[in-house]
C-alpha cells in the first residue's frame, strides 16, 4: 500500500510539473484558454518590466548578484535591460544621481562579461568613472577610466577615446598635475577636430581655460572659457554651458569685478 502511495505521489508530481510547463508560457503570453470540463481560466499577462528588474537589483547592491541573476534572463530580456540604462544614462548623469548611476553602470558591466561585449564593458567604466570623478573620488575613478581608455582602443572608438581623455584631464586637474591635465586635452582636441566633434571642442577649451586659470593665466582662462560656452551652445550641451559659465564667473571674482560675476552667475 505505501509502496503504491509513494508512486502515486511520484505521479502526480510529474503532472504538476508538465502542466506548470504547458501553463508558464501562456501566463506571459496572457492568453483565455478552455478546459476538457468546460472551465474557462482567463490568464493575466505578465509582461517583463526591465525598469522593475534593475530596481530590486540594486537593492542588493551586489555586483556578484548581478551576474548571477542576469544567468537566468533571456537574451531579449537581457538587451530589454540594457536599452533601458543606457535610456536613462544622461539623465540621471546630470541630474546628478552618481551613487545610482554607478550601481547601474555594475549591471550594464555584469551584462556586458555575461555577453561578451567589450563596447557595452567600455561605456560601463567610463560612465562609472565619470560618476566617481563628480563624487570627489579621483583615485576610483582614474582606474576605471584607464580601464575604459584601453577598451576604446581595442575598439578603435575614437569618440569612446576623447571622451576618456576628457574625463582623465580632469582628474589630473583635481590632482593638481596640470602638465598631465594638459597633455590629455591636447589629446582629446586633436580628436575632436579629428572627428569634427562641437561638444569635444567645447570640453577641450573648457579643460584648458581651467589649467590657465590655475596657472594664473585669468585673460587666458577668460578667453577659453567664452569660446567653450559659445561652442557648447552650438552642440545643446548644457552641462558645459553651466560649467563654462561657473568657471567664468570665478575668473571676475578673482579680477575683483563681482557685479559682472554676479551677472554670469544669474545667466548660467
Amino acid at each position: 500500500m505505501s509502496k503504491n502511495k509513494n508512486t502515486f505521489i511520484v505521479i502526480t508530481g510529474v503532472i504538476i510539473g508538465l502542466i506548470g510547463l504547458f501553463l508558464f508560457p501562456l501566463f506571459a503570453q496572457g492568453v483565455s484558454i478552455t478546459l476538457d470540463d468546460g472551465t474557462a481560466l482567463n490568464l493575466p499577462d505578465i509582461e517583463f518590466e526591465p525598469s522593475q528588474w534593475v530596481e530590486k537589483e540594486i537593492e542588493k547592491k551586489d555586483f556578484l548578484h548581478y551576474t548571477l541573476d542576469i544567468t537566468f534572463l533571456s537574451p531579449e530580456q537581457q538587451k530589454e535591460i540594457i536599452k533601458c540604462i543606457k535610456e536613462r544614462t544622461d539623465h540621471i548623469y546630470l541630474t546628478g544621481q552618481y551613487s545610482r548611476l554607478i550601481e547601474e553602470m555594475n549591471i550594464l558591466k555584469a551584462l556586458a562579461l555575461s555577453q561578451g561585449e567589450d563596447d557595452l564593458l567600455a561605456e560601463s567604466l567610463y560612465y562609472q568613472g565619470r560618476a566617481w570623478y563628480r563624487q570627489g573620488k579621483d583615485d576610483e575613478a582614474l582606474q576605471v577610466l584607464l580601464q575604459a581608455l584601453e577598451k576604446y582602443k581595442a575598439l578603435q572608438d575614437n569618440q569612446g577615446i576623447m571622451r576618456a581623455y576628457i574625463t582623465l584631464a580632469g582628474i589630473y586637474q583635481s590632482f593638481q598635475d596640470l602638465n598631465k591635465s594638459e597633455e590629455y586635452v591636447q589629446k582629446a582636441l586633436s580628436l575632436a577636430e579629428q572627428l569634427q566633434d562641437i561638444s569635444g571642442k567645447a570640453s577641450t577649451s573648457l579643460s584648458f581655460g581651467i589649467i590657465s586659470f590655475y596657472r594664473g593665466d585669468l585673460e587666458k582662462a577668460e578667453k577659453y572659457f567664452l569660446d567653450s560656452c559659445n561652442l557648447a551652445a552650438q552642440a545643446e550641451n548644457v552641462e558645459i554651458i553651466a560649467l563654462s559659465l561657473n568657471n567664468l564667473a570665478y575668473v571676475y571674482v578673482e579680477r575683483g569685478d563681482y557685479q559682472k560675476a554676479q551677472q554670469v552667475c544669474e545667466s548660467s
